[in-house]
């Protein structure tokens, strides 16, 4: 039972795994000796130092949703067993649980708790729910981004390489003529632009496809963390707040 509280971490170290064994085979298979000789202009290390700081960034990003979809959970179980033996549950989950947890979960229903008290109606939770997914969806979003750059860098080293082909090595060829050693050399200018283009666009592609994969595993933790909490909400908190007044 405890695997499905955790198969949104689960399938992000499954699929960090396959990522890792790709990139272990990648380098004994010399792909990465092939690359840096390849792309002469070197974005290809740049994009791949991009590729691990979204990597770190996502990490910490789907520990933090992990955490909180423990907690929710947590506090799901407490509201359930206090809502069978308890005549008061919110008061007994609260001492219990709620007082001191600073999850979201947690603050959410003492939102709830503390607009009943305050106003003497029970609250809509529609709106507090949709802060709390803008909030926890706002940092993730930073890994979307490095995605989008990723694939931008290799657009751009393909941009480069063609440069390097047209101005320096067709053009010095066309200049040339006659000369054996400079069309040689020009060759090698258009070999190393079509290296850039061809070796830049494959790694960007090859780093933002994976992270963007952990970024949808990240996002649907998110959504399966809020559709818990407002579960929580609807069957647990909101049922049991004391009704004075209509809204």
């Amino acid at each position: 039972m405890n695997w499905k509280k955790r198969k949104m971490m689960l399938a992000w170290l499954f699929w960090f795994a396959l990522i890792l064994v790709g990139l272990v085979v990648s380098y004994f298979q010399g792909y990465f000796g092939d690359v840096i000789r390849g792309d002469t202009t070197g974005l290809s290390i740049v994009i791949g130092a991009v590729f691990l700081l979204g990597l770190i960034w996502n990490f910490r990003n789907a520990l933090r949703i992990q955490k909180e979809l423990n907690s929710a959970f947590v506090i799901e179980a407490s509201c359930e067993e206090a809502d069978k033996f308890s005549k008061n549950p919110l008061n007994q989950v609260y001492s219990c649980v709620l007082y001191d947890d600073q999850s979201e979960c947690a603050e959410h229903t003492r939102n709830l708790m503390a607009i009943n008290a305050r106003a003497g109606y029970v609250p809509d939770q529609g709106n507090l729910v949709e802060s709390i997914h803008a909030r926890l969806e706002l940092t993730e979003k930073y890994t979307l981004y490095i995605c989008e750059a990723l694939t931008a860098l290799g657009l751009f080293g393909t941009l480069i390489g063609f440069m390097m082909m047209v101005q320096g090595g067709l053009g010095n060829m066309l200049n040339s003529a006659g000369n054996v050693e400079s069309i040689v050399q020009s060759i090698k200018q258009v070999l190393g632009g079509i290296g850039t283009a061809l070796y830049t666009t494959l790694v960007g592609l090859a780093c933002a496809l994976p992270l963007l994969l952990l970024h949808l595993i990240v996002k649907n933790g998110t959504s399966e963390l809020v559709i818990k909490i407002t579960e929580i909400g609807e069957r647990y908190v909101l049922p049991n707040l004391p009704k004075n007044m209509e809204k």
